[in-house]
């Protein structure tokens, strides 16, 4: 089986053309495996007509939407031989509209954030003693939103791997610690709820982003910083992700 690993400012992705009969889940599990395996955050199954992706984590869940990940399959399906500098590309949260740019960077149209306004649009936790207030959104996928004014302090806690399997979030749920830095700029660390702690998030910037400017703290146009790099994030209400993705390496997988 060929692969191809690429990544969005270091969030890692092993990607594969479709086949029959293969049980994604359990290969995204041995694959992924950083030991014994290739080692990535997720496996990404590529469809080619129409253009479609789907994405499992590394811990063999699927996930609806990976803002990194759907970057990833664009470079691919446009370094193996999908023509033209926009095109959609179909997801289990709807088709997704991508468009090359120059210098390398892939904008995504991610559409709306849609909010949880359940108990209040901000929600409360006790966690360690400690209460923990967050907001929980939708772009892509589910996110919980924690802002700190100390990302370290709380990921020494272990905040937002506890938040994400408390007993709240029964099917668990991706969570981002978020430093604002000023009115244009970021910091984010996020726990996905299928593969922990990674290097960027394209879901949690725009989750990130979106309650930020439902509660102006941030401008139209913002920069989110992660550990290795970068992405920015725009639209206001019809939020645009833009980021680079880069190939890492190709090669063959036999079991």
């Amino acid at each position: 089986m060929i692969f191809y690993k690429y990544h969005g400012c270091g969030n890692d992705f092993i990607l594969i053309d479709e086949m029959k009969n293969v049980d994604y889940r359990s290969l995204a599990v041995r694959i992924c495996e950083r030991r014994t395996g290739i080692g990535a955050d997720g496996l990404i199954v590529c469809s080619r007509h129409p253009p479609s992706m789907r994405i499992f984590n590394s811990d063999g869940t699927e996930a609806s939407m990976c803002g990194n990940g759907i970057r990833c399959a664009a470079r691919y399906f446009a370094d193996t031989g999908i023509s033209g500098e926009k095109f959609g590309v179909r997801t289990l949260d709807g088709v997704k509209t991508l468009e090359l740019c120059r210098g390398g960077e892939i904008l995504v149209d991610m559409g709306e954030a849609h909010f949880s306004t359940a108990g209040g649009f901000c929600k409360t936790y006790m966690l360690d003693g400690r209460k923990v207030l967050f907001y929980e959104v939708f772009v892509g996928c589910a996110h919980a939103v924690v802002f700190c004014d100390d990302i370290y302090r709380e990921l020494l806690f272990g905040t937002a791997a506890k938040l994400s399997c408390c007993e709240l979030f029964p099917q668990k749920i991706n969570v981002d610690l978020v430093r604002v830095d000023g009115r244009r700029e970021l910091t984010v660390r996020t726990f996905e709820r299928g593969a922990g702690y990674t290097a960027a998030c394209g879901t949690g910037a725009c989750a990130s982003y979106a309650v930020a400017r439902k509660l102006k703290l941030c401008d139209e146009k913002v920069t989110v910083h992660f550990e290795l790099g970068s992405l920015c994030v725009s639209g206001g209400e019809h939020i645009r992700l833009c980021g680079g993705a880069e190939l890492v390496f190709k090669g063959e997988w036999g079991e």
